[in-house]
């Protein structure tokens, strides 16, 4: 007897809806309980182009940028390149306009931006991401330049450290100036040399090791691949940072910059996880949920089949 088509179609579907069900099921039940990285806070800067007033964009703060009525040390530009940096198994991140800040001799202040986060909970392990390039000018012995977070905001002339601080500081290590730490004593300096008119990106680890609600250990990467959570450029566990609640993220200039020392810095993110600091894809555990999709849909597809062969 010669097999009927419809009979075989039918086996198949069955199979395939079945073996899918059995397979993914689980995965799409458990996919909001996997779910758990999170940027806290995130930046990107896109903005029009002028002053940093009034600044109250991105997602995980509270209320706006606070630029201290300072006009002279920040803006919004539009780089003639865009700060971007991608690697496989990530989103491209930065793009767009970015945040210039620049020191100005006739104003002494530490602090061109600052801003309010949701925060990270006491003593709990967070990044700390941002895109840098140093726009023009030159980078000398001593100069400093930061991204930090801190439990409070202080004023415009608070250096916000002893505290978790990711940036450049001049004369470490040749020219392997690129460093995260949590005190002045305490610097984790990475391998790679820094060269102006180059973007970086820069993620930086801060942990209480000793569980006595202090930041104490940095871990830095610059320019990571994905794979590289495991394996920090540098670790430094010297030094408590007296800070054990981040509420704050913000920018520092050193003194020692000098007038046209232009800095630009874009995509700064606190999070909980390297995935959520790297914006690895998926960053939701989208996948199982996409394949709940795609069984539904061949059970409805089933279920139209065997009614049309019925009808």
């Amino acid at each position: 007897m010669t097999p009927n088509p419809s009979t075989n179609m039918k086996k198949i579907l069955l199979i395939l809806s079945r073996t899918l069900t059995r397979l993914f099921l689980p995965c799409l039940l458990l996919t909001p309980f996997l779910a758990t990285a999170t940027v806290i806070s995130e930046e990107n800067f896109d903005y029009a182009v002028g002053n940093t007033y009034n600044l109250g964009g991105g997602t995980g703060w509270v209320g706006d940028w606070n630029n201290f009525a300072q006009t002279e040390l920040s803006a919004i530009v539009a780089p003639s390149t865009a700060l971007t940096y991608s690697n496989t198994g990530a989103n491209t991140i930065g793009g767009g306009n970015a945040l210039e800040t620049q020191r100005v001799s006739t104003n002494n202040s530490n602090t061109p931006m600052i801003r309010q986060s949701t925060g990270v909970p006491t003593g709990e392990t967070f990044y700390l991401r941002v895109l840098m390039r140093m726009e023009s000018g030159t980078w000398n012995d001593d100069d400093f330049i930061v991204a930090f977070a801190d439990d409070e905001e202080g004023t415009r002339s608070s250096s916000h450290s002893p505290g978790p601080n990711l940036g450049l500081r001049g004369a470490l290590s040749g020219t392997e100036d690129f460093m995260a730490r949590t005190s002045t004593s305490n610097y984790a300096v990475s391998d790679v040399s820094f060269s102006a008119g180059n973007t970086y990106m820069l993620v930086a680890k801060f942990e209480d090791s000793d569980a006595d609600d202090q930041y104490d250990t940095a871990s830095i990467w610059v320019n990571p691949a994905v794979g590289d959570a495991a394996t920090p450029q540098a670790v430094s566990t010297v030094g408590d940072s007296f800070v054990s609640t981040i509420s704050y993220a913000g920018f520092r200039l050193g003194g020692s910059l000098d007038d046209g020392d232009i800095f630009l810095f874009d995509a700064l993110v606190l999070a909980d996880s390297w995935n959520s600091a790297l914006s690895v894809i998926p960053e939701s555990n989208s996948s199982p949920a996409l394949m709940g999709v795609g069984i539904v849909l061949l059970a409805l597809s089933y279920r139209r089949y065997r009614k049309g062969t019925h009808s």
